[in-house]
């Protein structure tokens, strides 16, 4: 059964959207921005994770 998404999951989506982006300007600023993408996606996906439980 397909259902619609959940409010949970689409703002745990947008978390991680903006830990993302959080993370390619932490990137930028350190002229690395594939290190900062990793540790963006990472700290979105905690709040994300910690959110929905």
């Amino acid at each position: 059964m397909a259902k619609k998404y959940s409010s949970n999951q689409i703002v745990a989506y947008l978390l991680v959207a903006v830990g993302t982006f959080l993370g390619y300007a932490i990137g930028g600023y350190f002229r690395s921005s594939l290190i900062g993408a990793v540790i963006g996606s990472l700290i979105g996906l905690y709040i994300a994770s910690n959110y929905i439980r």
